[in-house]
């Protein structure tokens, strides 16, 4: 009890109006306040080397005290001061006093840390505690793993993902899912614990075992089968933008055979028929007429979901969805030709500023020319108004 209470021991009430020496040495005290539901009653439970005490401040008819706890913390100095008068320094028994031995753990497991416990995004992964000699943890704490996480997409990085977009992020297994707390407030360490798909994907491919390494690393080989993955049934866990395959709307649209297409003006093609994609995992996605391919393959409904391909399962034609509507076609290329425009005018702009950075050059070097010029005209006449004079 008095390690539970040495925060509060060294600088919060004992060492201020609760202290019974001053700067609470000498004879040492520590303590607590507490506060019932709507303030009926309120308490301060201490004890210093010599003696342990508490005062009650309340009623028995559970009327509200208009006080707050401290005031419970002031009498018992008050009345503690007069007992312990002419009582010699006494210090509280260390834990090595009592035959106990001080153990380094991990803060979140209470098991011996491993390197990952001193990695904690928190900072305080690893703490030092008292043990009873024989009970200290033996273990190594395994409820840690790491994860390289490509910076860019927030997934798992893959081999195809560059080294400076990889990032190692160190999260914990929760052992039991803790629903958010009060109006829909994530717990405080929410941000510490392993998203669902990142624990399922341990768990389907084998790598969680109950007496695991301490260091677990998901380990990701160089062939990489999207489609598998997907299968999973997990919402992107990987990176899906460094895939190491050259995605074009081509292949795509090899992928949508006998889905007609029409090339767009600025790269890319346009679906002129409505389909249902079935993907990997997911709902099926309504892909209507009117959805573009772009050039990097990536599907974009007119809906705006993308649709990667890697994701596709298979597709139907959809009867009941929209028809082509050639001016819907008419409006992309519009837009594609005011991109191109817009582009076009600010480089042209910049080609001007350049041209006429040039030009405002070449003017100021004629006006130094023609001033060069007339110098000497100028000397002569300074010296023929000096002969006159």
């Amino acid at each position: 009890m008095q390690d539970v209470l040495y925060s509060t021991a060294t600088g919060g009430w004992m060492n201020c109006i609760s202290a019974v020496r001053p700067g609470n040495v000498g004879i040492p005290s520590v303590g607590k306040t507490g506060t019932t539901s709507n303030r009926f009653d309120i308490w301060f439970c201490g004890f210093t080397s010599y003696y342990a005490s508490s005062v009650w401040i309340g009623s028995d008819f559970n009327i509200s005290v208009s006080d707050e706890s401290d005031t419970a913390a002031i009498y018992w100095k008050k009345v503690n001061k007069i007992i312990h008068e002419g009582l010699e320094n006494k210090p509280f028994k260390s834990g090595t006093d009592l035959g106990l031995i001080r153990v380094t753990v991990d803060s979140k497991s209470g098991m011996l840390p491993s390197s990952l416990s001193y990695k904690d995004p928190s900072g305080k992964g690893v703490i030092t505690d008292w043990f009873i000699p024989g009970n200290q943890p033996k273990k190594v704490d395994n409820n840690r793993f790491a994860i390289s996480v490509c910076k860019e997409s927030g997934k798992i990085a893959t081999p195809y993902c560059p080294p400076s977009q990889k990032e190692l992020m160190v999260y914990r297994r929760r052992v039991e899912e803790v629903p958010a707390q009060g109006r829909g407030i994530p717990v405080k360490d929410a941000k510490e614990i392993a998203p669902p798909e990142i624990l399922k994907l341990l768990k389907d491919s084998g790598t969680e075992t109950e007496d695991e390494a301490a260091d677990l690393k998901v380990e990701i080989g160089s062939d990489v089968d999207y489609i598998e993955m997907a299968k999973l049934g997990i919402e992107d866990p990987y990176c899906y933008i460094h895939t190491g395959e050259n995605r074009t709307d081509e292949k795509t649209s090899e992928i949508l055979a006998g889905v007609k297409t029409k090339n767009k003006i600025g790269g890319g093609k346009i679906i002129k028929e409505s389909i249902i994609i079935t993907r990997h995992y997911g709902e099926d996605v309504n892909v209507d007429a009117g959805s573009e391919i772009y050039d990097t393959g990536v599907i974009v409904t007119t809906d705006g979901v993308a649709i990667y391909p890697w994701q596709i399962k298979s597709f139907v034609t959809n009867p009941n969805g929209p028809a082509y509507n050639p001016f819907d076609e008419l409006k992309i290329d519009k837009k594609d030709k005011q991109d191109r425009s817009t582009n076009d005018e600010e480089d042209g702009s910049a080609n001007n500023d350049d041209k006429d950075e040039k030009n405002n050059i070449d003017g100021n070097d004629d006006i130094n020319n023609e001033q060069t010029e007339n110098q000497p005209d100028q000397d002569n006449q300074l010296e023929e108004d000096e002969n006159k004079e």
